[in-house]
């Protein structure tokens, strides 16, 4: 193509042309910049496209934590939930029953370490791919999901878990004996119970049980509409 259009200019030169030549000189300057826009343009546009392939990437490794998470939370719920049913029983028993009591001892002091959620989310942002989604809305609740919901879930889970280390674990190690299995001995508890000590590690427990039921159920409801909605994306 090159050697066509310098033959061509040749003519020109040739034949004395020169108004001709420059025109056409002109011309082929002008194709030639319009070549290498489109050719620039074409890359800028595959380079995107390569970069917005990435983000959604992305956002399918988020669905795949979130996959993850809801196991994780559901297993979180169902413990939870039995141990505030324990705590319940306790306090509306008449502590006579050894077994209601072999059931309060195992969850006394029982407590959970926080979650590491952000991991695909982590990247997502860390690599400025979050930018190049088109769904607004989706980021706003993966946002509110991860920088607020699993922050304050695991602010929960860590106070819980020191306030049991602080002040009732060595507190009742104290206080309370052991049975040949580990477990706090029933008719240390009774005593405990008796004596009115425990009241308020029972009632503290059932409050904690109650409001982290609420946060936990507020983060599987926010996991399972992001989930929903990033399937739709591909």
């Amino acid at each position: 193509m090159i050697k066509f259009f310098r033959k061509i200019r040749q003519i020109f030169l040739l034949q004395g042309k020169s108004g001709k030549y420059f025109k056409y000189a002109i011309g082929e300057i002008i194709l030639v910049v319009i070549g290498i826009l489109i050719a620039l343009s074409i890359n800028n546009w595959n380079q995107n496209r390569l970069e917005k392939n990435r983000a959604y990437s992305y956002l399918n490794q988020v669905r795949s934590d979130l996959e993850a998470d809801l196991k994780y939370i559901d297993k979180m719920l169902s413990l939870y939930t039995d141990n505030l049913m324990i705590f319940e029983e306790a306090k509306s028993s008449d502590f006579e029953n050894d077994s209601v009591l072999n059931e309060l001892g195992k969850v006394l002091t029982i407590n959970s370490d926080p979650r590491e959620f952000p991991r695909a989310y982590t990247s997502l942002v860390n690599s400025g791919a979050i930018e190049l989604i088109d769904e607004k809305e989706l980021i706003e609740k993966i946002n509110l999901y991860y920088l607020t919901t699993c922050v304050k879930y695991n602010n929960v889970i860590g106070y819980h878990k020191d306030f049991n280390l602080q002040n009732i674990e060595g507190v009742l190690v104290h206080r309370l004996e052991l049975d040949d299995d580990g477990n706090f001995s029933p008719e240390s508890i009774r005593e405990e119970i008796e004596s009115g000590s425990l009241a308020s590690i029972i009632n503290w427990q059932i409050n904690y049980l109650k409001r982290f039921k609420s946060l936990a159920i507020q983060c599987r409801d926010q996991a399972l509409i992001i989930q929903e909605l990033i399937p739709r994306l591909e």
